[in-house]
Protein backbone atom coordinates (compact mmCIF):
# COMPACT_ATOMS: atom_id res chain seq x y z
CA UNK A 1 0.00 0.00 0.00
CA UNK A 2 2.84 2.36 0.87
CA UNK A 3 4.51 1.60 -2.47
CA UNK A 4 1.33 2.45 -4.39
CA UNK A 5 1.00 5.70 -2.47
CA UNK A 6 4.59 6.71 -3.24
CA UNK A 7 4.12 5.85 -6.93
CA UNK A 8 1.07 8.12 -7.04
CA UNK A 9 3.06 10.83 -5.28
CA UNK A 10 5.87 10.58 -7.86
CA UNK A 11 3.37 10.70 -10.72
CA UNK A 12 1.92 13.82 -9.12
CA UNK A 13 5.36 15.45 -9.25
CA UNK A 14 5.52 14.86 -12.98
CA UNK A 15 1.98 16.12 -13.42
CA UNK A 16 2.93 19.12 -11.32
CA UNK A 17 5.19 20.43 -14.05
CA UNK A 18 2.12 21.81 -15.85
CA UNK A 19 0.92 23.71 -12.83
CA UNK A 20 4.40 25.16 -12.29
CA UNK A 21 4.33 26.60 -15.77
CA UNK A 22 0.99 28.22 -15.00
CA UNK A 23 2.28 29.53 -11.70
CA UNK A 24 5.17 31.18 -13.54
CA UNK A 25 2.61 33.38 -15.25
CA UNK A 26 1.80 35.11 -11.96
CA UNK A 27 4.81 36.26 -9.98
CA UNK A 28 2.94 38.81 -7.89
CA UNK A 29 4.41 40.05 -4.63
CA UNK A 30 2.99 38.99 -1.29
CA UNK A 31 -0.32 40.64 -0.55
CA UNK A 32 -1.17 41.29 -4.21
CA UNK A 33 -4.05 39.62 -6.01
CA UNK A 34 -3.24 36.63 -8.18
CA UNK A 35 -3.82 36.18 -11.89
CA UNK A 36 -3.43 32.41 -11.65
CA UNK A 37 -5.83 30.86 -14.18
CA UNK A 38 -6.35 27.91 -11.82
CA UNK A 39 -7.99 30.30 -9.37
CA UNK A 40 -10.02 32.24 -11.93
CA UNK A 41 -13.49 33.13 -10.71
CA UNK A 42 -12.65 32.56 -7.04
CA UNK A 43 -12.95 35.47 -4.60
CA UNK A 44 -9.67 36.24 -2.77
CA UNK A 45 -11.41 35.79 0.59
CA UNK A 46 -12.58 32.32 -0.43
CA UNK A 47 -9.09 31.33 -1.59
CA UNK A 48 -7.69 32.45 1.75
CA UNK A 49 -10.39 30.55 3.65
CA UNK A 50 -9.65 27.32 1.78
CA UNK A 51 -5.89 27.80 2.12
CA UNK A 52 -6.23 28.53 5.82
CA UNK A 53 -8.11 25.26 6.28
CA UNK A 54 -5.33 23.37 4.51
CA UNK A 55 -2.63 25.11 6.54
CA UNK A 56 -4.25 24.99 9.98
CA UNK A 57 -6.36 21.82 9.79
CA UNK A 58 -4.73 19.72 7.07
CA UNK A 59 -7.99 19.50 5.12
CA UNK A 60 -8.42 19.89 1.37
CA UNK A 61 -11.15 22.06 -0.20
CA UNK A 62 -12.96 18.78 -0.90
CA UNK A 63 -13.11 18.06 2.83
CA UNK A 64 -10.67 15.13 2.55
CA UNK A 65 -7.38 15.13 4.49
CA UNK A 66 -4.28 16.43 2.72
CA UNK A 67 -1.96 13.54 1.77
CA UNK A 68 1.82 13.73 2.05
CA UNK A 69 5.05 11.72 2.38
CA UNK A 70 7.71 12.09 5.09
CA UNK A 71 11.09 10.44 5.56
CA UNK A 72 11.18 9.54 1.88
CA UNK A 73 8.39 6.97 1.72
CA UNK A 74 6.11 7.17 4.77
CA UNK A 75 2.57 8.29 3.86
CA UNK A 76 0.84 10.63 6.30
CA UNK A 77 -2.42 12.55 6.39
CA UNK A 78 -2.24 16.31 6.82
CA UNK A 79 -4.58 16.09 9.79
CA UNK A 80 -1.94 14.09 11.72
CA UNK A 81 0.28 17.15 12.01
CA UNK A 82 -0.67 20.32 10.24
CA UNK A 83 1.53 23.05 8.81
CA UNK A 84 0.53 25.25 11.78
CA UNK A 85 1.69 22.60 14.27
CA UNK A 86 5.31 23.27 13.33
CA UNK A 87 5.40 26.61 11.52
CA UNK A 88 2.83 28.15 13.89
CA UNK A 89 -0.42 29.84 13.03
CA UNK A 90 1.36 33.03 11.94
CA UNK A 91 3.82 31.15 9.71
CA UNK A 92 6.76 32.87 11.44
CA UNK A 93 8.17 29.55 12.64
CA UNK A 94 9.32 28.47 16.07
CA UNK A 95 12.27 27.47 18.22
CA UNK A 96 11.94 24.68 20.77
CA UNK A 97 15.22 23.60 22.32
CA UNK A 98 17.53 22.95 19.37
CA UNK A 99 14.63 22.40 16.95
CA UNK A 100 14.24 25.36 14.61
CA UNK A 101 11.23 25.52 12.31
CA UNK A 102 11.75 28.16 9.60
CA UNK A 103 9.14 30.74 8.56
CA UNK A 104 6.58 29.95 5.89
CA UNK A 105 4.92 33.36 5.67
CA UNK A 106 4.96 35.53 2.57
CA UNK A 107 7.16 38.28 3.98
CA UNK A 108 9.98 35.77 4.56
CA UNK A 109 9.49 33.37 1.66
CA UNK A 110 9.33 36.02 -1.05
CA UNK A 111 12.65 37.63 -0.21
CA UNK A 112 16.16 36.17 -0.50
CA UNK A 113 17.54 34.33 2.49
CA UNK A 114 21.03 35.41 3.49
CA UNK A 115 23.16 33.59 6.05
CA UNK A 116 23.96 35.25 9.35
CA UNK A 117 27.40 35.99 10.72
CA UNK A 118 30.14 33.94 9.08
CA UNK A 119 32.04 31.49 11.23
CA UNK A 120 35.27 29.65 10.74
CA UNK A 121 35.16 26.02 9.71
CA UNK A 122 36.26 24.99 13.20
CA UNK A 123 33.50 27.10 14.78
CA UNK A 124 30.88 25.61 12.49
CA UNK A 125 31.97 22.09 13.43
CA UNK A 126 31.44 22.84 17.13
CA UNK A 127 27.96 24.32 16.66
CA UNK A 128 24.87 22.12 17.16
CA UNK A 129 23.44 21.07 13.81
CA UNK A 130 20.29 23.21 14.03
CA UNK A 131 22.41 26.34 14.51
CA UNK A 132 24.77 25.91 11.60
CA UNK A 133 24.78 28.98 9.36
CA UNK A 134 21.99 28.54 6.80
CA UNK A 135 22.67 28.47 3.12
CA UNK A 136 21.75 31.23 0.68
CA UNK A 137 18.61 30.85 -1.34
CA UNK A 138 16.85 33.16 -3.81
CA UNK A 139 13.44 34.60 -3.04
CA UNK A 140 10.64 32.14 -3.68
CA UNK A 141 8.31 32.62 -6.60
CA UNK A 142 4.88 31.05 -6.94
CA UNK A 143 6.45 28.35 -9.10
CA UNK A 144 9.36 27.52 -6.79
CA UNK A 145 7.08 27.55 -3.75
CA UNK A 146 4.75 25.07 -5.43
CA UNK A 147 7.77 22.98 -6.38
CA UNK A 148 9.23 22.84 -2.86
CA UNK A 149 5.87 21.86 -1.37
CA UNK A 150 5.67 18.87 -3.73
CA UNK A 151 9.33 17.86 -4.01
CA UNK A 152 11.14 19.22 -0.93
CA UNK A 153 13.73 21.00 -3.12
CA UNK A 154 14.12 24.73 -2.53
CA UNK A 155 15.05 27.42 -5.13
CA UNK A 156 18.77 26.95 -4.37
CA UNK A 157 18.52 23.25 -5.17
CA UNK A 158 18.90 22.20 -1.54
CA UNK A 159 16.84 19.32 -0.19
CA UNK A 160 14.71 20.05 2.86
CA UNK A 161 14.81 17.94 6.00
CA UNK A 162 13.07 14.59 5.33
CA UNK A 163 10.64 15.24 8.20
CA UNK A 164 9.17 18.09 6.14
CA UNK A 165 6.19 16.58 4.30
CA UNK A 166 6.19 16.37 0.50
CA UNK A 167 2.58 17.12 -0.40
CA UNK A 168 0.44 15.17 -2.86
CA UNK A 169 -1.81 17.96 -4.17
CA UNK A 170 -3.87 18.47 -7.27
CA UNK A 171 -2.79 21.57 -9.26
CA UNK A 172 -5.70 23.73 -8.09
CA UNK A 173 -5.23 22.76 -4.43
CA UNK A 174 -1.51 23.49 -4.75
CA UNK A 175 -2.30 26.91 -6.22
CA UNK A 176 -4.65 27.66 -3.29
CA UNK A 177 -1.98 26.75 -0.73
CA UNK A 178 0.66 28.82 -2.54
CA UNK A 179 -1.67 31.82 -2.58
CA UNK A 180 -2.36 31.40 1.14
CA UNK A 181 1.31 31.15 2.12
CA UNK A 182 2.19 34.14 -0.05
CA UNK A 183 -0.35 36.27 1.81
CA UNK A 184 0.15 34.77 5.28
CA UNK A 185 1.60 37.41 7.63
CA UNK A 186 2.72 39.40 4.62
CA UNK A 187 1.71 42.79 6.06
CA UNK A 188 2.06 44.02 9.63
CA UNK A 189 -1.14 43.99 11.67
CA UNK A 190 -3.28 47.04 12.48
CA UNK A 191 -1.97 49.21 15.29
CA UNK A 192 1.66 48.95 14.15
CA UNK A 193 3.76 51.82 12.81
CA UNK A 194 7.52 52.29 12.42
CA UNK A 195 7.69 53.97 15.83
CA UNK A 196 4.70 52.78 17.86
CA UNK A 197 2.57 49.82 18.87
CA UNK A 198 -0.96 50.89 19.77
CA UNK A 199 -2.83 49.04 22.51
CA UNK A 200 -6.10 49.49 24.37
CA UNK A 201 -7.44 48.40 27.72
CA UNK A 202 -11.13 48.13 28.54
CA UNK A 203 -13.11 49.30 31.56
CA UNK A 204 -16.68 48.03 31.13
CA UNK A 205 -19.69 48.79 33.28
CA UNK A 206 -19.92 50.23 36.76
CA UNK A 207 -16.52 49.00 37.97
CA UNK A 208 -15.52 49.87 41.53
CA UNK A 209 -13.09 52.83 41.28
CA UNK A 210 -10.57 51.09 43.53
CA UNK A 211 -10.60 47.98 41.30
CA UNK A 212 -10.33 50.18 38.20
CA UNK A 213 -7.21 51.84 39.60
CA UNK A 214 -5.78 48.50 40.71
CA UNK A 215 -5.85 47.36 37.06
CA UNK A 216 -5.14 50.61 35.24
CA UNK A 217 -2.36 52.21 37.30
CA UNK A 218 0.09 49.25 37.14
CA UNK A 219 -0.66 48.81 33.43
CA UNK A 220 0.11 52.47 32.69
CA UNK A 221 3.30 52.14 34.73
CA UNK A 222 4.40 49.11 32.68
CA UNK A 223 3.85 51.11 29.48
CA UNK A 224 5.77 54.11 30.85
CA UNK A 225 8.70 52.01 32.06
CA UNK A 226 9.04 50.27 28.71
CA UNK A 227 8.82 53.54 26.81
CA UNK A 228 11.57 54.98 29.00
CA UNK A 229 13.94 52.36 27.56
CA UNK A 230 13.21 53.16 23.92
CA UNK A 231 15.91 55.90 23.57
CA UNK A 232 18.57 53.40 24.67
CA UNK A 233 17.66 50.97 21.91
CA UNK A 234 17.22 53.71 19.35
CA UNK A 235 20.80 54.72 20.14
CA UNK A 236 21.99 51.19 19.54
CA UNK A 237 20.16 51.20 16.23
CA UNK A 238 21.93 54.38 15.11
CA UNK A 239 25.39 53.25 16.15
CA UNK A 240 25.06 49.60 15.21
CA UNK A 241 26.52 48.58 18.59
CA UNK A 242 24.71 45.48 19.90
CA UNK A 243 22.02 46.17 17.30
CA UNK A 244 20.52 42.70 17.33
CA UNK A 245 17.15 42.10 15.78
CA UNK A 246 15.34 42.07 19.11
CA UNK A 247 16.87 45.48 19.89
CA UNK A 248 15.85 46.92 16.55
CA UNK A 249 12.30 45.78 17.19
CA UNK A 250 11.82 48.27 20.00
CA UNK A 251 8.85 50.57 19.51
CA UNK A 252 7.04 52.90 21.86
CA UNK A 253 3.79 51.61 23.27
CA UNK A 254 0.63 53.69 23.38
CA UNK A 255 -2.39 52.82 25.54
CA UNK A 256 -5.98 53.92 24.95
CA UNK A 257 -8.61 53.36 27.63
CA UNK A 258 -11.90 52.20 26.14
CA UNK A 259 -14.62 53.04 28.68
CA UNK A 260 -17.84 51.09 28.08
CA UNK A 261 -20.98 52.37 29.75
CA UNK A 262 -24.55 51.18 29.92
CA UNK A 263 -25.74 47.58 29.75
CA UNK A 264 -23.61 44.80 28.23
CA UNK A 265 -25.85 44.57 25.16
CA UNK A 266 -24.61 48.06 24.16
CA UNK A 267 -20.91 47.33 24.62
CA UNK A 268 -20.39 45.84 21.18
CA UNK A 269 -21.37 49.01 19.32
CA UNK A 270 -19.16 51.08 21.64
CA UNK A 271 -16.20 48.78 20.98
CA UNK A 272 -16.70 49.05 17.24
CA UNK A 273 -16.78 52.85 17.46
CA UNK A 274 -13.51 52.93 19.43
CA UNK A 275 -11.86 50.54 16.98
CA UNK A 276 -12.96 52.50 13.91
CA UNK A 277 -11.51 55.64 15.43
CA UNK A 278 -8.16 54.04 16.30
CA UNK A 279 -7.38 50.40 15.45
CA UNK A 280 -5.12 48.75 18.03
CA UNK A 281 -2.73 45.82 17.88
CA UNK A 282 -4.16 44.17 21.01
CA UNK A 283 -6.13 44.69 24.21
CA UNK A 284 -4.09 44.44 27.41
CA UNK A 285 -5.76 43.57 30.69
CA UNK A 286 -9.16 45.14 31.19
CA UNK A 287 -11.88 44.84 33.80
CA UNK A 288 -15.66 44.56 33.63
CA UNK A 289 -18.65 44.71 35.93
CA UNK A 290 -20.55 41.93 34.26
CA UNK A 291 -20.02 39.25 31.67
CA UNK A 292 -16.91 39.38 29.47
CA UNK A 293 -18.79 37.70 26.60
CA UNK A 294 -19.47 40.84 24.49
CA UNK A 295 -15.78 41.76 24.59
CA UNK A 296 -14.71 38.16 23.94
CA UNK A 297 -16.93 37.98 20.85
CA UNK A 298 -15.72 41.34 19.53
CA UNK A 299 -12.05 40.40 19.87
CA UNK A 300 -12.43 36.97 18.26
CA UNK A 301 -14.51 38.23 15.36
CA UNK A 302 -12.07 41.06 14.62
CA UNK A 303 -8.90 39.03 15.24
CA UNK A 304 -7.73 41.29 18.11
CA UNK A 305 -5.66 39.63 20.86
CA UNK A 306 -7.02 40.26 24.36
CA UNK A 307 -4.48 39.46 27.06
CA UNK A 308 -5.49 38.33 30.57
CA UNK A 309 -8.46 40.53 31.49
CA UNK A 310 -9.54 40.72 35.12
CA UNK A 311 -12.88 38.92 35.07
CA UNK A 312 -14.72 36.32 37.12
CA UNK A 313 -16.68 35.37 34.01
CA UNK A 314 -14.26 34.11 31.36
CA UNK A 315 -15.91 32.58 28.32
CA UNK A 316 -15.44 28.81 28.31
CA UNK A 317 -15.11 27.87 24.68
CA UNK A 318 -12.93 25.64 22.55
CA UNK A 319 -13.54 27.97 19.60
CA UNK A 320 -11.35 30.79 20.89
CA UNK A 321 -7.97 31.91 19.65
CA UNK A 322 -7.68 35.59 20.47
CA UNK A 323 -8.59 35.90 24.18
CA UNK A 324 -6.08 34.67 26.76
CA UNK A 325 -7.58 34.30 30.23
CA UNK A 326 -5.84 33.97 33.59
CA UNK A 327 -7.96 30.91 34.41
CA UNK A 328 -11.29 29.23 33.72
CA UNK A 329 -12.72 31.19 36.64
CA UNK A 330 -15.26 29.60 38.98
CA UNK A 331 -15.75 26.61 36.66
CA UNK A 332 -12.19 25.57 37.47
CA UNK A 333 -13.24 24.93 41.07
CA UNK A 334 -16.23 22.77 40.13
CA UNK A 335 -14.12 20.71 37.72
CA UNK A 336 -11.37 20.19 40.30
CA UNK A 337 -13.84 19.23 43.03
CA UNK A 338 -15.36 16.53 40.80
CA UNK A 339 -11.93 15.17 39.92
CA UNK A 340 -11.04 15.13 43.60
CA UNK A 341 -14.09 13.03 44.42
CA UNK A 342 -13.25 10.70 41.56
CA UNK A 343 -9.74 10.21 42.97
CA UNK A 344 -10.95 9.90 46.58
CA UNK A 345 -13.93 7.59 46.36
CA UNK A 346 -13.34 6.71 50.01
CA UNK A 347 -14.64 10.18 50.88
CA UNK A 348 -17.59 10.21 48.53
CA UNK A 349 -19.70 7.58 50.27
CA UNK A 350 -22.56 6.61 48.00
CA UNK A 351 -21.72 8.34 44.69
CA UNK A 352 -25.45 8.64 44.00
CA UNK A 353 -25.97 10.74 47.10
CA UNK A 354 -24.03 13.87 46.20
CA UNK A 355 -25.99 17.05 46.88
CA UNK A 356 -24.98 20.51 45.72
CA UNK A 357 -26.45 23.71 47.12
CA UNK A 358 -26.12 27.10 45.43
CA UNK A 359 -27.95 30.33 44.70
CA UNK A 360 -29.23 30.88 41.18
CA UNK A 361 -26.98 33.87 40.45
CA UNK A 362 -23.30 34.75 40.72
CA UNK A 363 -20.53 32.20 40.81
CA UNK A 364 -22.61 29.37 42.29
CA UNK A 365 -24.36 28.24 39.08
CA UNK A 366 -21.05 28.28 37.17
CA UNK A 367 -19.32 26.07 39.74
CA UNK A 368 -22.37 23.79 40.00
CA UNK A 369 -22.59 23.26 36.26
CA UNK A 370 -18.87 22.44 35.94
CA UNK A 371 -19.11 20.09 38.95
CA UNK A 372 -22.14 18.30 37.50
CA UNK A 373 -20.71 17.94 33.99
CA UNK A 374 -17.33 16.70 35.21
CA UNK A 375 -18.94 14.10 37.49
CA UNK A 376 -20.84 12.76 34.50
CA UNK A 377 -17.70 12.72 32.34
CA UNK A 378 -16.04 10.57 35.00
CA UNK A 379 -18.85 8.08 35.21
CA UNK A 380 -20.31 9.24 38.54
CA UNK A 381 -24.01 9.85 39.03
CA UNK A 382 -25.24 13.45 38.83
CA UNK A 383 -25.79 15.30 42.10
CA UNK A 384 -29.13 16.15 43.62
CA UNK A 385 -29.52 19.94 43.54
CA UNK A 386 -30.88 22.52 45.95
CA UNK A 387 -31.14 25.89 44.23
CA UNK A 388 -31.88 28.97 46.31
CA UNK A 389 -33.29 32.08 44.69
CA UNK A 390 -31.05 35.14 44.81
CA UNK A 391 -32.18 37.33 47.71
CA UNK A 392 -34.37 34.61 49.23
CA UNK A 393 -33.71 33.44 52.80
CA UNK A 394 -31.53 30.36 53.07
CA UNK A 395 -32.93 27.36 54.91
CA UNK A 396 -30.28 27.11 57.59
CA UNK A 397 -31.32 23.53 58.42
CA UNK A 398 -31.23 22.08 54.92
CA UNK A 399 -28.31 19.79 55.84
CA UNK A 400 -30.37 18.20 58.61
CA UNK A 401 -30.70 14.50 58.14
CA UNK A 402 -28.37 14.22 55.15
CA UNK A 403 -26.43 11.58 57.05
CA UNK A 404 -22.91 10.17 56.85
CA UNK A 405 -23.32 8.72 53.37
CA UNK A 406 -23.74 12.12 51.72
CA UNK A 407 -21.35 14.54 50.07
CA UNK A 408 -22.65 18.11 50.38
CA UNK A 409 -21.18 20.57 47.86
CA UNK A 410 -22.02 24.00 49.29
CA UNK A 411 -21.27 26.57 46.59
CA UNK A 412 -22.14 29.49 48.88
CA UNK A 413 -20.49 32.72 49.95
CA UNK A 414 -19.23 33.36 53.48
CA UNK A 415 -22.45 35.03 54.68
CA UNK A 416 -24.60 32.10 53.58
CA UNK A 417 -22.19 29.53 54.95
CA UNK A 418 -22.09 31.30 58.30
CA UNK A 419 -25.91 30.99 58.54
CA UNK A 420 -25.89 27.22 58.05
CA UNK A 421 -26.60 24.94 61.00
CA UNK A 422 -24.16 22.06 60.73
CA UNK A 423 -25.06 18.78 62.37
CA UNK A 424 -22.49 16.81 64.28
CA UNK A 425 -20.29 14.27 62.53
CA UNK A 426 -22.62 11.36 63.29
CA UNK A 427 -25.72 12.84 61.62
CA UNK A 428 -24.22 15.31 59.17
CA UNK A 429 -22.75 14.81 55.69
CA UNK A 430 -19.67 12.63 55.47
CA UNK A 431 -17.90 15.18 53.30
CA UNK A 432 -18.50 18.87 52.66
CA UNK A 433 -17.11 20.75 49.68
CA UNK A 434 -16.85 24.54 49.62
CA UNK A 435 -15.48 27.16 47.25
CA UNK A 436 -12.41 29.17 48.20
CA UNK A 437 -13.18 31.59 45.40
CA UNK A 438 -16.61 32.33 46.88
CA UNK A 439 -15.42 32.52 50.48
CA UNK A 440 -12.59 34.89 49.58
CA UNK A 441 -10.73 36.14 52.64
CA UNK A 442 -13.39 34.69 54.97
CA UNK A 443 -12.43 31.04 54.97
CA UNK A 444 -13.07 30.97 58.72
CA UNK A 445 -16.81 30.98 57.91
CA UNK A 446 -16.42 27.19 57.93
CA UNK A 447 -17.21 26.23 61.55
CA UNK A 448 -14.64 24.41 63.66
CA UNK A 449 -16.79 21.30 64.14
CA UNK A 450 -16.85 20.41 60.43
CA UNK A 451 -13.39 21.54 59.33
CA UNK A 452 -11.99 18.02 59.40
CA UNK A 453 -14.63 16.84 56.95
CA UNK A 454 -14.65 19.98 54.77
CA UNK A 455 -12.53 20.32 51.64
CA UNK A 456 -12.22 23.75 50.07
CA UNK A 457 -11.34 24.29 46.43
CA UNK A 458 -8.48 26.79 46.40
CA UNK A 459 -7.54 28.03 42.89
CA UNK A 460 -4.65 30.21 44.07
CA UNK A 461 -1.04 29.94 45.18
CA UNK A 462 -0.88 28.72 48.79
CA UNK A 463 -0.19 31.48 51.35
CA UNK A 464 3.03 29.84 52.52
CA UNK A 465 4.38 30.00 48.96
CA UNK A 466 3.45 33.65 48.35
CA UNK A 467 5.83 35.49 50.65
CA UNK A 468 8.69 36.28 48.25
CA UNK A 469 6.47 37.33 45.35
CA UNK A 470 4.19 39.26 47.71
CA UNK A 471 7.13 41.34 48.85
CA UNK A 472 8.29 41.98 45.28
CA UNK A 473 4.85 43.14 44.11
CA UNK A 474 4.00 45.25 47.16
CA UNK A 475 7.43 46.90 47.09
CA UNK A 476 7.02 47.69 43.38
CA UNK A 477 3.61 49.25 44.01
CA UNK A 478 4.88 51.25 47.00
CA UNK A 479 7.94 52.55 45.17
CA UNK A 480 5.73 53.80 42.36
CA UNK A 481 3.10 55.25 44.70
CA UNK A 482 0.36 52.93 43.56
CA UNK A 483 -2.11 52.10 46.34
CA UNK A 484 -2.70 48.40 46.99
CA UNK A 485 -6.46 48.90 46.65
CA UNK A 486 -6.92 45.38 45.27
CA UNK A 487 -3.67 43.49 45.46
CA UNK A 488 -5.04 40.48 43.58
CA UNK A 489 -5.85 42.58 40.51
CA UNK A 490 -2.59 44.58 40.62
CA UNK A 491 -0.53 41.42 41.06
CA UNK A 492 -2.14 39.89 37.95
CA UNK A 493 -1.19 43.00 35.94
CA UNK A 494 2.36 42.72 37.28
CA UNK A 495 2.55 39.09 36.10
CA UNK A 496 1.13 40.05 32.70
CA UNK A 497 3.79 42.77 32.34
CA UNK A 498 6.52 40.23 33.00
CA UNK A 499 5.12 37.90 30.34
CA UNK A 500 4.76 40.77 27.85
CA UNK A 501 8.40 41.76 28.33
CA UNK A 502 9.50 38.31 27.16
CA UNK A 503 6.92 38.19 24.39
CA UNK A 504 7.97 41.55 22.90
CA UNK A 505 11.61 40.48 22.97
CA UNK A 506 10.97 37.22 21.13
CA UNK A 507 8.61 38.74 18.58
CA UNK A 508 11.57 40.66 17.16
CA UNK A 509 10.12 42.65 14.25
CA UNK A 510 7.35 40.23 13.39
CA UNK A 511 4.44 42.36 14.51
CA UNK A 512 1.62 40.09 13.46
CA UNK A 513 -1.23 39.43 15.86
CA UNK A 514 -1.14 35.68 15.33
CA UNK A 515 2.60 35.66 15.99
CA UNK A 516 2.03 37.66 19.18
CA UNK A 517 -0.16 34.81 20.40
CA UNK A 518 2.18 32.14 19.00
CA UNK A 519 4.95 33.54 21.21
CA UNK A 520 2.70 33.32 24.27
CA UNK A 521 2.15 29.65 23.40
CA UNK A 522 5.92 29.03 23.25
CA UNK A 523 6.78 31.00 26.39
CA UNK A 524 8.26 29.32 29.45
CA UNK A 525 6.09 28.86 32.54
CA UNK A 526 5.85 31.92 34.78
CA UNK A 527 6.30 31.32 38.51
CA UNK A 528 8.53 33.88 40.22
CA UNK A 529 6.54 36.94 39.12
CA UNK A 530 3.15 35.35 39.85
CA UNK A 531 1.49 36.07 43.19
CA UNK A 532 -1.98 34.64 42.81
CA UNK A 533 -1.31 31.29 41.08
CA UNK A 534 1.34 28.55 41.33
CA UNK A 535 2.26 29.16 37.70
CA UNK A 536 0.96 30.67 34.50
CA UNK A 537 1.54 29.03 31.13
CA UNK A 538 0.01 28.85 27.68
CA UNK A 539 0.80 25.75 25.67
CA UNK A 540 -0.07 25.57 21.97
CA UNK A 541 -3.69 26.58 21.57
CA UNK A 542 -4.30 26.82 25.34
CA UNK A 543 -6.25 29.89 26.40
CA UNK A 544 -6.37 29.55 30.20
CA UNK A 545 -3.06 30.17 31.96
CA UNK A 546 -3.77 28.70 35.41
CA UNK A 547 -5.09 25.17 35.19
CA UNK A 548 -6.41 23.78 38.42
CA UNK A 549 -6.97 23.99 42.18
CA UNK A 550 -5.72 22.73 45.47
CA UNK A 551 -8.14 21.01 47.82
CA UNK A 552 -7.38 22.35 51.28
CA UNK A 553 -8.60 21.98 54.83
CA UNK A 554 -8.51 24.49 57.67
CA UNK A 555 -6.99 24.25 61.10
CA UNK A 556 -9.24 25.20 64.01
CA UNK A 557 -9.54 28.70 65.44
CA UNK A 558 -10.43 32.20 64.24
CA UNK A 559 -7.27 32.56 62.13
CA UNK A 560 -7.01 29.15 60.47
CA UNK A 561 -4.12 27.98 58.36
CA UNK A 562 -4.61 26.23 55.03
CA UNK A 563 -3.49 22.62 54.90
CA UNK A 564 -3.23 21.27 51.31
CA UNK A 565 -4.83 17.85 51.05
CA UNK A 566 -3.88 17.39 47.40
CA UNK A 567 -1.31 18.51 44.93
CA UNK A 568 -2.52 20.86 42.22
CA UNK A 569 -5.60 19.14 40.71
CA UNK A 570 -5.36 20.09 37.04
CA UNK A 571 -8.43 20.44 34.85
Amino acid sequence: MKTNFVMRWRRSLRAGAAVLVMLLLSQSAPGASDNDPLLAGMAPAEIMRLGENMYRNGTLPSGEPVQAVVQGDIPVAGTMFTCANCHMRSGVGSIEGTIITPPTNGAELYRPKKPGARHSEAQEQRRPAPFITPHDRPAYTDASLGHVLASGIDPAGSVLDPIMPRYLLEPRDLAILVHYLKNLSADLSPGVSEETLDFATIVAGDVDPADRDAMLMPLKLFIANRNARVPLFQGRKRTGIFAEEMDLSYRKLSLSVWELTGTPDTWRSQLEAYYRKKPVFAVLGGIAKGDWLPIHAFCNQNGIPCIMPSTDKPVLSEDNWYVLYLSRGPAQEGESAARFLHMRKDLAGDAGRIVQVYRDRGKGPVIARAFRETLLEMGLLPPREVVVKAGAPLDAGLLKGMGPGVVAALWLDADDLARMRFADKRSGPATILASGGMLGERLNAVPDQVRRSTYITYPYRLPKDRKATHQVVTTWLKQNRIPASNLRISADVYAMGSMLTDVFMHMKRNYYRDHFLDVFDMQRDQTYTVLNYPRLSFGPGQRYASKGCYLVQLTEGPAPELVPMTDWVAH
